[in-house]
């Protein structure tokens, strides 16, 4: 009996020990997939898988609880070019939900050539990579406040900093009853060194640019896009001493606050920018569902219910040189994701900047591009409506391969 009773502790030791280290297996392959490891679920939805972007969230994040997996950035800086260029980083900005700095983005993601140089994604390169992407980038959401060149000038008027400050011929400074979605300012100014910079803001919105500059006569004209209601315009120039600012107070009537207003802007090295609002499932250069200079001035494309012209895209503003702007705004969107592309249209330098505004929904975001060159599309970011959630995008496809007056490629 006694002989009998030893056996059966020795059996339940061996049982509860086998049970326990069961258990611990369990946990850990828990662990390994909730945090990118062995599933990779996070590493797909972040960008580039262990097979296209580098590792396993394990093995790149470091310890459990890191949140890892190559690509997987935080949300500001997730990848946003897998969407466009082959969908595998759809959502990768919402990836990770705890991210921190552990999962930093691969140097290289993907096989075919949709390689993001600072972070992003890298899932779809096998099958975008013919496609030509060229360049990626950062991708982000946050929303910005546009900065105010002259807060120091609040009224009508023109004011300046000091008395050697650069001074305008303007004589007008309150625009009432303004019934157009668009005013030009033009004029003389003396002793500015260089180009202004316009600023209109109306409430929680704003965009800002440069004011083209004759640099020996001084001359200036500028085209802006205007918000619904009152709104204040400021065009600003410097010099060695101070500046000055002209502000106006325009209140535009007749009009409703627009859902997307897109507002896009160069330097000087740039030579037609040209803005595209591209509608769900839709392609550049596409007329039925591209909102461009082709098709979207004066009339836009019927999008929304059939021939109501009040749900449809417009192009009020469209410059064909330096600095810009262009703008193109929306009211009353369908739901779904839309694309915001910049193509550089002339034959301007390949170190070319730009910029696109984003005023949705009352919010405003900023999307910047570096060295754009010739023949290449820049998807500036996505909208999705409804709602309004902008991501913002640095990636960049060369198109000179089918580039016909545009680009001719079946992108995004």
């Amino acid at each position: 009996m006694t002989q009998l009773s030893a056996l059966s502790s020795v059996l339940l030791a061996t049982c509860l020990a086998a049970c326990t280290v069961e258990t611990v297996s369990n946990d850990d392959d828990d662990n390994d997939f909730d945090n990118g490891a062995a599933g990779s679920e996070e590493v797909a939805s972040g960008g580039a898988t262990s097979e296209t972007g580098g590792t396993s969230g394990q093995s790149d994040a470091g310890e459990p609880g890191e949140t890892g997996g190559s690509g997987s950035t935080p949300s500001t800086q997730a990848g946003a070019a897998g969407r466009n260029d082959g969908g595998a980083g759809g959502e990768a900005g919402a990836a990770p939900a705890q991210g921190g700095e552990a999962g930093a983005a691969p140097a290289q993601g993907g096989e075919g050539g949709a390689v993001n140089a600072a972070g992003g994604a890298g899932g779809a390169g096998g099958a975008a990579g013919s496609a030509g992407a060229a360049q990626g980038g950062a991708a982000g959401s946050g929303e910005i406040t546009i900065e105010d060149p002259a807060p120091f000038a609040a009224e009508p008027g023109e004011t300046s900093e000091c008395e050697d400050a650069p001074a305008t011929d303007l004589t007008v400074f309150e625009h009432t009853d303004v019934t157009e979605s668009t005013m030009t300012f033009e004029g003389t100014v003396t002793d500015a060194s260089g180009p202004g910079t316009y600023y209109v803001s109306a409430g929680t919105q704003a965009i800002s640019g440069t004011v083209p500059t004759d640099s020996s006569s001084g001359e200036f004209s500028v085209k802006l896009p205007l918000f619904c209601g009152e709104q204040t315009v400021k065009l600003v120039w410097t010099n060695e001493d101070c500046r000055v600012a002209a502000v106006s107070r325009v209140v535009r009537t007749g009009c409703d606050t627009d859902d997307i207003r897109l507002t896009l802007s160069w330097d000087e090295l740039g030579d037609d920018f040209e803005l595209h609002l591209i509608k769900p499932g839709g392609r550049i250069n596409d007329n039925k569902t591209d909102c461009t200079w082709s098709n979207c001035i004066g009339a836009g494309p019927d999008w929304g219910v059939k021939g109501d012209t009040t749900d449809d895209p417009r192009k009020d503003v469209d410059d064909e040189d330096a600095y810009g702007p262009e703008n193109i705004y929306y009211d009353g969107p369908e739901d779904g994701t839309y694309t915001v592309m910049v193509e550089h249209m002339g034959d301007g330098s390949s170190q070319a900047d730009g910029k696109v505004i984003f005023n949705v929904a009352g919010r405003t975001y900023e999307a910047s591009i570096e060295n754009l060159a010739p023949g290449s599309v820049w998807t500036a970011g996505t909208i999705e409506w409804p709602g309004g959630e902008v991501t913002t995008s640095q990636y960049v496809y060369d198109c000179t391969a089918t580039w016909s007056s545009g680009c001719k490629a079946e992108i995004p």
